[in-house]
């Protein structure tokens, strides 16, 4: 038979949970520095940078309890990563710092949705062992805690650019948007046939 059984399927939950630690932590850890370099910005500028960031991550996570969709959560996912990893590398190369820190702000609200619905998937899709995912989850963003900012530096150690070393993060992004999509359409082929 074809078709799994969805416990089988828990492997996805740790990945896109490295994914979405990778894309959030790196910016959060490295904005303010990113902002002090490339625009010569004081603390209280550099901590603005993140604060916005914070912002739209909180706005959009309060609109996300508001609204109801009827997209599958790995749609909203695949969508919302894309864009704000694309309105992220918008942000990591703007050459002014009032574009930077509104791009960062519209990035944070699009990536709003990736943790929640991660967060649901577990909840509907691995019922008989969502305590055992769920602990996959924060072990695999916790991972990502550590390696994506440790790499940063290294990169920018090393000669690179922090705004070019930070696009890891919106790769990280594209990735997530990547892997939903193949979760997706792997799991709409195996109900069809």
């Amino acid at each position: 038979m074809l078709h799994a059984p969805m416990t089988r399927q828990w492997f996805w939950i740790p990945v896109l949970g490295f994914l979405h630690g990778l894309m959030i932590l790196v910016m959060l850890v490295w904005l303010n520095p990113m902002g002090q370099t490339k625009f010569c910005a004081n603390e209280f500028q550099g901590a603005l940078l993140v604060g916005m960031m914070a912002v739209g991550l909180a706005t959009g996570r309060f609109l996300l309890s508001i609204v109801k969709t009827r997209w599958d959560d790995r749609l909203v996912l695949a969508f919302s990563s894309f864009v704000g990893g694309t309105l992220f590398v918008l942000g990591l190369f703007a050459h002014r710092y009032w574009l930077t820190i509104s791009l960062m702000g519209i990035g944070g609200l699009m990536s709003s949705a990736t943790f929640p619905c991660i967060l649901s998937l577990v909840g509907t899709k691995f019922v008989e062992i969502k305590a055992k995912v769920y602990g996959y989850m924060e072990a695999s963003i916790g991972l990502s805690g550590l390696v994506g900012p440790t790499f940063v530096g290294i990169l920018a150690d090393h000669g690179l650019s922090l705004p070019l070393a930070m696009v890891i993060s919106p790769l990280a992004a594209c990735v997530l948007c990547f892997c939903s999509l193949l979760w997706k359409f792997q799991d709409s082929r195996c109900i069809d046939t």
